[in-house]
């Protein structure tokens, strides 16, 4: 895949949760979503419209209509995450182990999405509970805690991508600030990850070259 495909597929799964997570922290916060979530008119209105159409054909709450929406973010994730291996291969084995778990970590967090949004749905709270709290999130943390881990690794790469290293290490800040700003999760944390993801795509499309020596 090229890299402007990567970085346009990473840009959509952006757009996507930017989308999805000012309906769902209205749906789900009600009289405590954040004030400038309310001034959203354009993205509430067209999520109306098309719960309404949906609606008379689905026996579902707009909660678990809109939160299926999500396992297309995380398809985006794997392949932004794809971006990252060229670095990784060149670090030896333990780097690219450390990119296989990340992969594995963003699976078992989609695998617990799809419990909770669509296991949720058909089976109840219970099953929610049990895909979010007990998969999703501990997942998604690990992930973090992982690409964090990737981007010090990179500090010690031939290239010298200090840039790509700063977003990764950077992620968690980005991802916790996010939550706050939508008070809702999981489209907080994964909104910081697709951020991260996306500019690392656009900016490391050209060949990786050799940077200068460390003194």
């Amino acid at each position: 895949m090229s890299s402007h495909t990567r970085t346009t597929v990473s840009f959509l799964g952006v757009s996507l949760c930017l989308y999805l997570a000012p309906i769902q922290s209205t749906i789900w916060n009600v009289t405590e979503t954040p004030h400038w979530i309310g001034t959203l008119t354009a993205i509430q209105n067209s999520a109306t419209t098309l719960y309404q159409a949906a609606s008379p054909t689905l026996d579902i709450t707009p909660y678990y209509f809109f939160g299926r929406f999500f396992f297309l973010i995380y398809l985006t994730l794997f392949i932004s995450l794809t971006t990252l291996f060229p670095y990784a291969s060149q670090m030896g084995s333990r780097s690219k182990s450390l990119h296989r778990t990340l992969s594995g970590f963003l699976a078992l967090a989609a695998v617990g999405n799809f419990i909770a949004y669509w296991g949720g749905g058909w089976f109840g709270p219970e099953v929610r509970f049990v895909g979010f709290w007990l998969i999703e999130m501990p997942s998604l943390c690990l992930a973090l805690i992982g690409l964090s881990a990737l981007g010090v690794a990179l500090l010690n790469h031939p290239a010298r991508p200090w840039l790509i290293a700063l977003l990764l290490m950077l992620t968690p800040l980005f991802s916790i600030a996010a939550t706050m700003a939508f008070q809702y999760m999981p489209h907080g944390p994964v909104l910081g990850i697709a951020a991260t993801l996306f500019l690392i795509s656009a900016v490391a499309s050209g060949p990786i070259k050799n940077g200068p020596a460390l003194a």
